[in-house]
């Protein structure tokens, strides 16, 4: 480990080889013992910034995004609105872009109705019941 930090000629290339040594170490059943002395070396690990793994950060990051906002607008609704509930709401949720559920999520504020949470902003879809 330490011959990999002397070696980084960079900040950034450092941090990419302790991402790369994580993921490649938990292939080998190794992750604990190389995360850990990456911890005592007191270098950071910046996943997010890594090459190898920035595509399945950032994917991750956008599922979490996606759950996050099902799960906030199917509170709106059951608070707001515990009548006009979708029995197929949470498939019909899931399978919109985190762009479309941030939209609805900002509609469910002022909305006066479920429909009006609902609506998906392209061309004649509704999420209505």
């Amino acid at each position: 480990m330490q011959r990999v930090a002397e070696a980084s000629k960079s900040e950034s290339e450092t941090l990419n080889a302790g991402a790369l040594l994580t993921s490649f170490a938990g292939l080998r059943r190794a992750g604990e013992i190389v995360a850990m002395e990456w911890r005592n070396m007191n270098l950071p690990v910046n996943f997010e910034d890594s090459p190898l793994m920035k595509e399945s950060y950032d994917r991750v990051r956008a599922e979490a995004d996606a759950n996050r906002l099902v799960a906030v607008i199917t509170e709106t609704l059951q608070r707001k609105f515990p009548n006009d509930i979708p029995a197929d709401l949470n498939s019909r949720l899931t399978a919109l872009s985190v762009d479309e559920l941030d939209a609805m999520f900002k509609r469910s504020i002022d909305a006066k109705s479920a429909d009006d949470i609902l609506t998906v902003s392209s061309p004649s879809t509704s999420l209505g019941h």
